[in-house]
């Protein structure tokens, strides 16, 4: 098992090496705000399905850096939450009206600004280039508070599986990484669990 320098090291490297692929889920994820903001109401079915999507481009880019677990535990639930998104129902979606609102933003801002492993940040870099879509906790971040915003798109199954990587996840860059905003993912998923 490698170190936890050589896991931190890894991140960084991931996470300054792709900023063009953090480059484009930012433009993703910006535009489905903006259209969502403007009045577009896509289906639970359509907005889980591309809710996965950052999953799989952080299992490819893991798989790429050589680090086959976080590739094999990325891919494994990116399959997972893609067969639960096709059993969604085709309703159009509709938020929630309470804390998990407020609670689903703040994370989905928070995984989109991720401040932590870029080298020679400021603030107007992390709105572009924080690693969504490239290492873990803020893609799990920025997925769980659009979640947390749409109801789990009316999925239980597919809100539990979310919970169960981000709570795996926080935990460890918590507490054994020692990146301590990851508490911020744990909340997030323990939020989502929680949600019926």
């Amino acid at each position: 098992m490698p170190t936890v320098s050589e896991i931190l090291s890894g991140l960084s490297n991931l996470a300054n090496t792709y900023t063009r692929i953090s480059l484009i889920w930012h433009l993703l994820f910006w535009c489905l705000i903006l259209l969502l903001l403007w009045g577009w109401k896509p289906s639970n079915r359509q907005l889980a399905i591309f809710s996965t999507f950052p999953l799989f481009s952080a299992s490819v880019l893991a798989w790429m850096s050589g680090n086959p677990f976080n590739g094999s535990v990325f891919l494994f639930f990116a399959i997972l939450l893609f067969i639960f998104a096709f059993r969604a129902d085709s309703a159009p979606v509709s938020a929630a009206r309470e804390w998990s609102f407020a609670v689903g933003g703040l994370l989905l801002v928070f995984g989109l600004t991720y401040p932590h492993f870029l080298e020679s940040g400021t603030f107007l870099r992390y709105l572009y280039a924080a690693p969504t879509g490239v290492i873990p906790c803020p893609t799990l971040s920025a997925v769980t508070g659009l979640a947390l915003i749409f109801q789990g798109y009316g999925s239980r199954k597919w809100s539990l599986s979310l919970s169960i990587i981000g709570l795996f996840y926080g935990i460890f860059g918590a507490f054994r990484l020692g990146v301590t905003m990851d508490v911020v993912l744990i909340a997030g998923a323990l939020a989502l669990a929680l949600k019926r």
